[in-house]
Formats: structure tokens, C-alpha cells, sequence
């Protein structure tokens, strides 16, 4: 992993991300981009331009550029400290706009480092970039949390036997370079995904990983409190997870693992489509 991404517009939220994508760029010397926010405003319908609309939106866009710059500044002078190598760069966007622009940005970056999409941060950016990056991007997408151990020695795989939990295993794979114990958690597992769950431990063991297989109930929880109920009992540093197995649109209206479980999780979460 040698490309990272994050975000930075002031919050307490984005902190937390810096902090996390720092480490992230000194443990696989990489190369960190940090994207200083600028919030353009929503302008919900047409300003007339004849009564001064059009000088509305240059100052409301002005406005943002600054807030951009200021931010670049403060950005840069974190990888001077860091003595990491990298660069800010401002992007200015509506909130709606966010997931868009940040997303292309991700399509050239190994790994996206996000906080958690709860909390202070403004307008809803840790979601709206998780989207964009997953969606626009095609982007490996770490949430960190409070704390951030990115040299694991105990990871839980979020087992579904789907493309796109193979896929998160997949572009996981340096995060599992010196690891005690994976251990491939399914919830309320079919026969045909026990099975694929072997497939994928005999695959990980012709990388001298070890690995091993649990099978947990539901218990009348979602997936993905299941999933969180048991890494606090197993002790997992780190948890991987495919993201939208199933539609956006579905997860929206009723709710899954994509949706649920990076407000939830205790430990850092690495997900992929």
C-alpha cells in the first residue's frame, strides 16, 4: 500500500482519520494525499442572477476556497512534522458533490482512511466520502476508530462467502503479513457458505497464515452486532468486511452489514466492494 488517502476539513472527526492515515503512511512508507475540505453552500433553487445572485454565489464560492486554503496550509505542515511523504490538496464541493470528488480522487489511492461515520463531523463527510470512495473510487476503505493498530495479531474476516468479501480478503492482504490468528467468522452460516469458508482458509493457509473457522447465531441481533458481540469475545484487533453484498438501495431500507456496522465497530474496520 503504498498510495493513501484521507480527508481534512477542521472537525474533530477528521483528526482522528489524520492521525490514523499518519501511521498508516509510516508503517507501509507510503505516500499520504490529504484533501482539504471546502464546503460550497447548497443552493436550493435558481438565485436570480438580476438581483445580485451571481455575486452571491462568487462570495459563497470564495468563502470556500479560503476555508480550502487555510486547511492546505494546516495539512501540509502536519506532513513537515510527520516527515512524511505527500501533499494537500484543496477541494472545494457541496456537501452533495462530496461523495463525487472525493470518490475520483480515491481511484488512484491504495487505501482510503476514514473515521467512523458518527459524531461532530460536518455534514455527514466520513459517510459521504465512505460512498464515494467505495462507489466512484473502487477503493479499499479502513474506518478507523478511537484507537488504531494496523500491525494486528488476532483478524476476523466478516464471512458471507460473497465476491465482495473475497474481495476485501484480497486487498487485506498486506495488513496480514504478521498475524497470530485469523479467524473467518460466519453468521447464521449456510452449508454452501461453510463451505466456502473452508475453500478460503485452505487458500489463506498456502500463505502460512493460520486460520480458523467460527460459525455464530444471530441470536435475534443484526449481523452486524453479532459480528461486533463476537470480536469483543474473540479479541480481534482488526476486522475485514465486504461492503454492499446487496444493493445500496436495499441497505437503505432495511438495513445490513455495510450500513450498521462502521458506526458500531470497536476496531478498525477494512472493507471493499
Amino acid at each position: 500500500m503504498k498510495s493513501i488517502l484521507t480527508y481534512w476539513n477542521g472537525s474533530p472527526s477528521s483528526e482522528k482519520q489524520i492521525s490514523a492515515a499518519v501511521a498508516a503512511a509510516q508503517q507501509f512508507d507510503a505516500h499520504l494525499s490529504i484533501a482539504a475540505i471546502g464546503y460550497a453552500p447548497e443552493i436550493v433553487g435558481d438565485v436570480p442572477y438580476g438581483y445580485g445572485g451571481l455575486e452571491v454565489r462568487e462570495k459563497l464560492n470564495a468563502h470556500a476556497e479560503e476555508d480550502a486554503a487555510k486547511l492546505v496550509v494546516e495539512a501540509t505542515e502536519r506532513l513537515k512534522i510527520e516527515s512524511l511523504r505527500g501533499e494537500a490538496f484543496p477541494l472545494v464541493t457541496t456537501p452533495a458533490e462530496l461523495a463525487l470528488k472525493f470518490g475520483r480522487r480515491a481511484r488512484y489511492a491504495d487505501l482510503v482512511v476514514l473515521a467512523q461515520p458518527v459524531g461532530d463531523d460536518f455534514y455527514q463527510g466520513a459517510k459521504r466520502a465512505f460512498e464515494g470512495a467505495l462507489f466512484h473510487g473502487d477503493a479499499a476503505v479502513l474506518i478507523c476508530t478511537e484507537t488504531v493498530n494496523l500491525n494486528p495479531k488476532r483478524v476476523m474476516i466478516a464471512w458471507d462467502g460473497s465476491p465482495v468479501a473475497l474481495r476485501a480478503v484480497r486487498r487485506a492482504h498486506p495488513l496480514l503479513v504478521s498475524i497470530d490468528e485469523i479467524e473467518i467468522v460466519l453468521v447464521d452460516a449456510s452449508a454452501d457458505q461453510m463451505h466456502s469458508a473452508e475453500e478460503l482458509a485452505l487458500m489463506l493457509s498456502r500463505y502460512d497464515l493460520p486460520t480458523s473457522i467460527a460459525r455464530v447465531a444471530s441470536d435475534d441481533m443484526t449481523d452486524a452486532e453479532a459480528l461486533k458481540r463476537h470480536q469483543i469475545e474473540s479479541g480481534a484487533e482488526l476486522m475485514i468486511s465486504g461492503a454492499y453484498g446487496h444493493s445500496r438501495f436495499r441497505e437503505l431500507l432495511l438495513g445490513g452489514v455495510t450500513r450498521d456496522l462502521p458506526g458500531i465497530s470497536a476496531v478498525p474496520l477494512f472493507m471493499a466492494r
